[in-house]
């Protein structure tokens, strides 16, 4: 948050609140998590951006982003690629360790129907024809259900760490 600036319409960045805004008791929590307050402002840990109008579009976590090689990666924008195929119902990207750039993407994919064998390849035809090659995802992982918390959110952690399990 330090060095904090305003972004133009259509930049990504994180979304801060003012602290005023903010519910006092969430305000004395803040003693203890020091580093989320920075000048007065609350970090979210939410992405976004500003349209033309001043309306925030939401992108994201910013713990989800995935660093390659020091280029950052929102899942969200593969996520879409992947979401816009036929046969898929679901999918998530998160970050798999990568030895020389530090982190890389990889897609759990929820087919429609049951294992179709040609959808991986048409998925990575689909990344191919849409992303530029950073941010394709390395590998597809074809999945019956995505993890998902208790507020029936995809549970990325846990994703990470299959895919951590699968790339030691």
């Amino acid at each position: 948050m330090a060095g904090h600036h305003r972004l133009t319409p259509s930049d990504r960045g994180y979304c801060c609140l003012p602290l005023f805004h903010v519910n006092a008791e969430v305000v004395g929590l803040l003693a203890t998590l020091a580093a989320g307050a920075c000048l007065g402002w609350l970090d979210t840990g939410d992405l976004g951006h500003l349209d033309q109008d001043g309306y925030l579009f939401l992108a994201g976590r910013s713990d989800d982003v995935i660093n390659r090689g020091g280029e950052k990666i929102y899942p969200r924008e593969i996520e879409d690629v992947l979401l816009a195929q036929p046969g898929v119902r679901s999918a998530a990207v998160v970050a798999a360790h990568d030895e020389v750039l530090g982190e890389r993407p990889v897609a759990y994919v929820v087919p429609t129907e049951p294992w179709p064998r040609e959808l991986a390849d048409a998925l990575r035809e689909a990344c191919a024809a849409a992303l530029p090659r950073p941010k394709r995802p390395s590998a597809f992982y074809l999945v019956r259900d995505l993890p998902l918390g208790p507020t029936g959110k995809v549970a990325r952690r846990r994703l990470r760490e299959l895919a951590a399990g699968r790339h030691s």
